[in-house]
């Protein structure tokens, strides 16, 4: 099981990848701010809280961005899944991510994930 603390860092790492850190990023079709989250995650972590505690506007706030991501992982990491794996889960979504219809670009992703990660935890 991965800590409050670790998955505080996934948030940080998942950031980096999506969009520099930069919480002005283009949108990117229905991505938006500094996790480039998309409309739907924001719907699941409503979903998952039983009440609708984010706005898809909360998507361009840093702080609350992060929260929602760390909320998504929270809620999705499962015990058994790796770096990758959990990367793969963010990047592409839970139904392409236990199809395994991952491209080259998934892989390079969750491969420069996993290095963000073991850095960060060292």
């Amino acid at each position: 099981m991965y800590t409050a603390s670790v998955i505080a860092k996934m948030v940080l790492a998942l950031c980096e990848l999506e969009s520099g850190s930069n919480p002005n990023a283009p949108d990117n079709g229905d991505c938006v701010g500094i996790g480039q989250i998309k409309c739907v995650v924001v719907d699941e972590v409503n979903r998952l809280n039983k009440k609708k505690k984010y706005t898809y506007e909360d998507r361009r706030n840093p702080m609350k961005a992060r929260a929602i991501v760390f909320e998504y992982l929270v809620f999705k990491i499962e015990d058994w899944m790796n770096y990758q794996g959990i990367a793969i889960l963010y990047k592409v979504g839970p139904t392409r991510m236990i199809t395994g219809n991952h491209s080259d670009a998934d892989w390079d992703y969750a491969q420069r994930f996993e290095n963000l990660m073991e850095e960060a935890v060292k």
